[in-house]
């Protein structure tokens, strides 16, 4: 049986969450430094657990069959064929870690709407950002902005994830992850 956009989207939020947390636990420290690939790879492992073929750092020009566009989605998702090979493409996932600038947000989020509306297929497309620590107000601003950037894009209202306490670092530092999936 498919796998269904709901299981995979909730499947990259989950996996966001727990890789800061495997990340804050191995480090002793908060996951401001956490690379980007941290959370990309523990997505992608939990979305092929789930049945589905997983390629991380899937070129553009290869998913548009152009050699003049360039770029990577961080994770490309795909149905499994009977033989177990690579079918029909579900899902192109951006991740965006805490050090992120904030141009690049409605940027990948307008590549991704490029891409997809350029393929044969109706595809699921998504950005998932993991925010680094801070404090309540800062993050609230935060999400305001991200509200502008999803918007001015895509508009639809992003998703949130409940508010994790940071466990290192200065006392009540917040820290959510951040999603906007179409399709």
């Amino acid at each position: 049986m498919p796998v269904s956009d709901d299981a995979i989207v909730g499947t990259a939020k989950a996996a966001a969450v727990a890789a800061i947390d495997d990340y804050e636990a191995i480090s002793k420290t908060n996951h401001y430094w956490m690379p980007e690939y941290w959370i990309v790879h523990r997505i992608a492992a939990e979305i092929a657990h789930q049945g589905m073929a997983v390629v991380c750092e899937e070129r553009i020009s290869w998913l548009v069959r152009d050699n003049r566009k360039k770029g990577r989605f961080d994770v490309a998702v795909y149905d499994l064929t009977g033989e177990g090979g690579r079918g029909q493409l579900r899902a192109l996932i951006e991740v965006k870690g805490p050090r992120t600038t904030w141009r690049s947000f409605e940027t990948d989020l307008m590549r991704l709407a490029e891409v997809a509306n350029f393929l044969d297929v109706n595809i699921l497309t998504g950005l998932l950002h993991a925010t680094g620590p801070m404090s309540d107000d800062r993050l609230n601003a935060d999400e305001k902005r991200f509200e502008g950037v999803c918007a001015s894009v895509s508009h639809r209202p992003p998703s949130y994830l409940q508010r994790q306490n940071s466990k290192f670092e200065t006392p009540g530092d917040v820290w959510e992850v951040w999603s906007l999936f179409n399709r």
